[in-house]
């Protein structure tokens, strides 16, 4: 080989490794900034309900919190009871969690978000007597026994329960 092509070897190489280390330098500084958090570990699906479960809901409904009213209604005028669910529960399982409470009219879902590897097949919110979500696994058909998991809340005794099925 001759001198001037072991020259632009050598270059290539020098170029390649210092653009190579530079990618690497920045991928950590940025990968840094996105796992660092209060902790920096990564939450485990029951540890990321209980997180949830502290964390106050607004009124079913509604975006931003109520603008402030009067205290009591008018003279001849009655109040109503909330419409937003009572006794919510956040309920973990396989396929995903979902956070579930009761009205007057059955079961509602209020949120309901599918695990890593799982996306949504349906999701019927309610209210009525059973309130339902199925959580589609990545690698499968939709059906029995391939990692699909569905979940059924009804209540009872003003509390949301779940029933779990893969």
């Amino acid at each position: 080989m001759s001198r001037r092509a072991l020259l632009i070897v050598a270059g290539w190489l020098a170029a390649a490794a210092a653009a190579v280390g530079t990618g690497l330098a920045g991928v950590q500084v940025i990968g840094g900034g996105i796992t660092a958090g209060a902790s920096g570990d990564v939450l485990t699906p029951a540890q990321a309900a209980e997180e949830l479960s502290r964390a106050p809901l607004p009124p079913a409904g509604t975006d931003s919190p109520a603008p402030p009213g009067p205290e009591s209604p008018p003279p001849g005028h009655e109040s109503s009871p909330p419409a937003g669910p009572t006794n919510t529960r956040t309920l973990v399982g396989t396929g995903g969690s979902v956070i579930a409470g009761c009205t007057p009219a059955g079961a509602v879902l209020v949120s309901w978000t599918p695990a890593q590897g799982y996306s949504i097949e349906r999701a019927d919110p309610g209210p009525g007597e059973y309130a339902e979500v199925r959580f589609r696994s990545a690698g499968g058909r939709s059906g029995h026994g391939n990692g699909d998991t569905r979940v059924r809340i009804h209540c009872a005794g003003g509390v949301p329960i779940a029933e779990w099925r893969s």
